[in-house]
C-alpha cells in the first residue's frame, strides 16, 4: 500500500478536530488544544500517539468534537504525481487532511475497489482520482462508493489529454464523476474542499477568504497594467 501521507494541521484542528466545544478555560489551560501533534503519517500505524492524545483530550462525544473528513487521493501511476501534487498543495493550504495512494483501475483492480468500498467508514468525505490515457480510475472508484468522486484527467503522450478527459467525463447514468480540466489538480482540491465545506463553517470561511485574496491579486495586477504597457511601448520604440 503506497500511503504517501496523512496531514493533520497545526492549529485548532490538530488531529483533525474542530474547535467548537472548547471553553475559554480549556483554551487557557491547554492552549495547544485539541492536539499536541501536527503531523501523523498514519493514524493506525501511529495508534499509540493518537491514543495518548485522545486520553489527554478526554471523551470526544462529551466534548462535542467532530473529526474533519479526509480527502482520498488515488492516482493510477506515480507518473501522475506532478498533477496530484497540485491537489495536495492546495489541500495543505486549506489545512484539509488527506491520504494518497497509487492504485490502477486495470493493474490493481481489487485494491482500488477495496479502497473505494471502505472509504466512508475510514473517515473520507471525498475521493480525487487522477489518471491518464484510458482513464477509468475515477469511474472504477465511483462504482464502489457513493462518496463524491472527482476525476482529474492527466495529459499523456497522445491526444494532449483528450483521451483521458473523455474517459473520465463520459460516465453512465447512475455513476457520476465530477471531472475537472486536464491536469486540473488544484481545482480538484478546491472542489473537494467546497464539498466538505457544506458541513464545515470554518472551511467555508477559508474558501471565502481565498476567493477574496484571489480577487485582490487580480485587481492589483489591473492597477499596474497601464504602467506596464507604457513601459513596454517605450522599450519597443527605443
Amino acid at each position: 500500500m503506497a500511503n504517501i501521507n496523512v496531514l493533520y494541521v497545526d492549529n485548532v484542528r490538530k488531529m483533525g478536530y474542530h474547535e467548537a466545544a472548547f471553553s475559554p478555560a480549556e483554551k487557557a489551560v491547554w492552549p495547544e488544544a485539541p492536539g499536541g501533534f501536527s503531523f501523523l503519517k498514519d493514524p493506525q500505524r501511529d495508534g499509540a500517539e493518537r491514543r495518548r492524545g485522545e486520553t489527554k483530550r478526554g471523551n470526544e462525544a462529551e466534548r462535542g468534537w467532530t473529526r474533519m473528513k479526509k480527502v482520498g487521493i488515488v492516482m493510477g501511476s506515480d507518473s501522475d504525481l506532478p498533477v496530484v501534487k497540485k491537489a495536495a498543495d492546495q489541500l495543505k493550504a486549506l489545512e484539509i487532511p488527506f491520504e494518497a495512494h497509487v492504485y490502477s483501475a486495470h493493474r490493481t483492480p481489487e485494491e482500488a475497489r477495496a479502497f473505494a468500498a471502505s472509504a466512508r467508514e475510514k473517515g473520507f468525505g471525498v475521493i480525487i482520482a487522477a489518471a491518464g490515457m484510458a482513464a477509468h480510475l475515477a469511474g472504477a472508484l465511483a462504482a464502489n462508493t457513493t462518496l463524491p468522486v472527482i476525476g482529474i484527467p492527466c495529459q499523456g503522450p497522445c491526444m494532449d489529454g483528450l483521451d483521458a478527459l473523455l474517459s473520465t467525463v463520459q460516465m453512465p447514468t447512475g455513476i457520476p464523476v465530477a471531472t475537472v480540466a486536464v491536469n486540473g489538480g488544484a481545482n480538484a482540491a478546491l472542489l473537494a474542499a467546497q464539498i466538505l465545506a457544506v458541513e464545515d463553517a470554518g472551511l467555508a470561511a477559508k474558501l471565502d477568504e481565498k476567493r477574496r485574496a484571489d480577487a485582490a491579486a487580480v485587481l492589483e495586477k489591473d492597477a499596474g497594467i497601464g504602467a506596464r504597457l507604457q513601459t513596454t511601448k517605450i522599450q519597443n520604440h527605443a
